[in-house]
């Protein structure tokens, strides 16, 4: 089944017999998690490719928080995606609004620093992505965990590369991690925002994206007055919550979506 990676968008070949809820004329962004592969993020995409919606896949590399440590992001990044955005009308100026949103799926705190990327992008062109909601699977987290011995995640090479080059550091005011996690949660950015409901779904087994985190963000957008749901998984470790409750995970995001 054809899914749009993040340059070229692709017509889903479902029927016209997808739920209601979900509106023809809105497109998905799937937004990996840092050094998730292609065959991982496909699996999230066709989820939305199959209930009618032109889907995108952001993916992100494993050497996304030391290029944003270092201020390595480039303004026209995403200007390919920009454009097939625009062209299907969730992208507009400013001061404009569209009846066409996108809905986002974000894994983890890579995909959180991806749309921050994004939007910086667009905030540069002076243009706005309109969207219906934001569902955050494993995400937002907090650096304290880099401190902390979290052997079992050692095993993913992207992230005992990431743990041993933040080994010791306290200070994470503007570390790419936090200054994501803002992007995903607030509408109060002054470079740019995401608005609409949001969806977190967690684990109470997730040693790198702990429960505790994921609930402070979820808290920080209900004091912005944001509409927010949560479900919490028990037992799954990170990312693979879909993996592991596929129907139970499915079947949250399509009541999420029912309800806007």
């Amino acid at each position: 089944m054809p899914v749009a990676t993040e340059n070229t968008p692709v017509g889903s070949t479902a029927t016209k017999t997808s739920p209601a809820q979900v509106r023809s004329s809105d497109v998905a962004i799937v937004f990996g998690w840092m050094g998730g592969q292609l065959r991982h993020n496909e699996k999230y995409a066709r989820h939305f490719v199959e209930r009618g919606l032109v889907t995108f896949i952001v993916e992100c590399e494993g050497t996304v928080v030391q290029q944003q440590k270092k201020h390595v992001l480039p303004l026209d990044a995403f200007d390919s995606l920009i454009d097939e955005l625009q062209t299907l009308g969730v992208i507009s100026p400013k001061a404009g609004e569209s009846p066409h949103k996108a809905i986002l799926h974000i894994s983890s705190n890579g995909g959180c620093m991806k749309l921050r990327h994004l939007l910086l992008c667009l905030t540069s062109k002076g243009l706005v992505l309109n969207t219906r909601c934001v569902i955050l699977d494993s995400a937002p987290g907090s650096m304290q965990f880099v401190n902390e011995q979290v052997s079992s995640l050692l095993v993913d090479p992207n992230i005992a590369a990431f743990m041993k080059e933040e080994a010791g550091v306290t200070d994470f005011t503007n570390h790419p991690v936090t200054l994501g996690a803002a992007y995903a949660v607030s509408e109060r950015n002054t470079d740019g925002n995401v608005r609409g409901p949001r969806l977190f779904l967690y684990s109470d087994a997730d040693e790198l994206v702990r429960a505790k985190d994921v609930r402070m963000h979820a808290q920080r957008c209900r004091d912005e007055g944001i509409r927010v749901f949560e479900h919490m998984f028990r037992g799954s470790p990170h990312v693979r919550h879909a993996a592991v409750f596929g129907d139970e995970y499915w079947a949250k995001v399509d009541a999420f979506i029912a309800k806007l």
